[in-house]
């Protein structure tokens, strides 16, 4: 592993690595004239974009009227960030399982263990109980919830939700009970 350094726009000195010295001469050469930044500016630069970022999704947050998180100055800037972001996801991870349940309801099986106006109302509770739980999701304040969530997947997260039959029991009770009639009838 050979190392060479360019001269960076800001006039200090960068590093980069090769696997022998010709690859590494050649790497610095790249460097020199794509205008590649050093690690102090490479860092400067993200810094104010992270920046500009956290203060856009501020502003966002204050026009959605959402409250603001608790934690230390950094958590609260990169969770307003991620929090802002996943906004879009989650309501088409809603949107999305809202969809596939009306789609399932036309199953003409159903219709044997439940009437129209059963499915209706099913759809109906699912519908209100998913955006419910959409709106609970916005309104968390714990800057932790939202970094430690940031990986998660809004459409598994709604699955899970589904499956969860405490949660069907209390928000979706007629649904429940075609649940139980399909298990019944076997």
């Amino acid at each position: 592993m050979a190392r060479a350094f360019f001269r960076c726009p800001c006039g200090e000195t960068g590093e980069v690595h090769g696997r022998n010295r010709r690859d590494a001469d050649y790497q610095a050469k790249r460097a020199e004239e794509t205008g590649r930044l050093c690690a102090a500016c490479y860092a400067q630069q993200r810094e104010a974009e992270r920046a500009a970022e956290n203060a856009a999704a501020a502003e966002a947050t204050a026009q959605l009227g959402l409250p603001d998180l608790t934690g230390s100055p950094k958590q609260v800037a990169w969770a307003t960030t991620l929090r802002v972001k996943g906004f879009p996801k989650l309501a088409a991870a809603v949107d999305t399982m809202i969809e596939g349940v009306r789609k399932a309801t036309k199953d003409p099986r159903l219709a044997t263990v439940a009437s129209d106006e059963e499915l209706r109302a099913a759809v109906r509770e699912i519908e209100d109980g998913l955006r419910a739980w959409a709106d609970e999701e916005r309104q968390k304040t714990d800057s932790r919830h939202w970094i430690d969530r940031r990986d998660d997947r809004y459409d598994d997260r709604v699955r899970d939700l589904l499956r969860d039959t405490a949660w069907i029991e209390r928000s979706c009770p007629t649904y429940a009970l075609i649940v139980r009639k399909i298990r019944a009838s076997g």
